[in-house]
């Protein structure tokens, strides 16, 4: 950036580039930002508790409403606990989407192109 607003444009088609070039890396920088406030952002306890709850509530509703039907009541908990539990799997791998899930971000390429 200090490079770029170091250099002193003397025709108007250089002054349009440094321009836009200046605005580029303004929204890269906002966007970094961005991303650095998002794999810090996580899921708190209590929205575990809640979510963990819910489900077996709902859980409780289903077999309560199936309770006299053996297959319906079997079909309709399977279904819901499957899903439940891809869902909190989902949950529990993008909890931290820069660290803990599994997916990492190395910052090499990074590096390589930042240059001397």
């Amino acid at each position: 950036m200090n490079a770029l607003l170091s250099f002193s444009p003397t025709q108007s088609n250089q002054q349009l580039g440094q321009s836009r070039a200046v605005i580029a890396i303004e929204d890269a920088l906002r966007y970094r930002r961005y991303r650095v406030w998002l794999s810090q952002a996580e899921i708190e306890p209590i929205q575990w508790i809640v979510i963990v709850l819910l489900a077996a509530l709902i859980m409780i509703t289903i077999a309560t409403i199936h309770i006299d039907k053996k297959w319906a009541l079997a079909a309709s908990l399977f279904a819901f606990s499957t899903a439940i539990a891809m869902c909190l799997v989902l949950l529990l791998d993008y909890d931290r989407p820069f660290g803990h899930g599994g997916f990492s971000i190395e910052p090499t390429e990074y590096l390589g192109a930042m240059g001397d």
